[in-house]
């Protein structure tokens, strides 16, 4: 299956990093990578990611990727499609960002979204 959301090279090797780093009780460590949208915020919806631990389910798509799973549920997909995950590294933060060109505004924090 095609991905729903482009991994960059950089994100890619950061979220391998933190999968091994997340597998050290082999059986009982995350299955992948979940990315997702929550209500909520000044601006409507955040973005989720994080692990998951347990097997996709019949409403997600998954896709796997330089021996990563990721998971989006069917609903996310939608407003995450032609989204890019970048991973930052500067003196002032670090950490994932999404690049949606579905994204219309963001509040204040830069955590919050709305959409077009």
């Amino acid at each position: 299956m095609d991905p729903v959301v482009q991994i960059s090279p950089e994100a890619l090797e950061e979220f391998q990093r933190q999968l091994a780093k997340g597998e050290r009780d082999p059986g009982h460590g995350p299955v992948g990578y979940r990315f997702g949208l929550t209500g909520g915020g000044c601006s409507g919806f955040t973005y989720y990611l994080g692990f998951e631990y347990d097997p996709p389910g019949s409403r997600d798509i998954t896709w796997d990727e330089g021996g990563v799973t990721f998971i989006v549920d069917k609903k996310s997909a939608l407003l995450l499609s032609g989204s890019t995950v970048t991973w930052t590294k500067t003196l002032m933060k670090q950490g994932f960002e999404f690049n949606n060109p579905r994204e219309a505004s963001r509040c204040g924090c830069g955590h919050s979204i709305s959409f077009k």
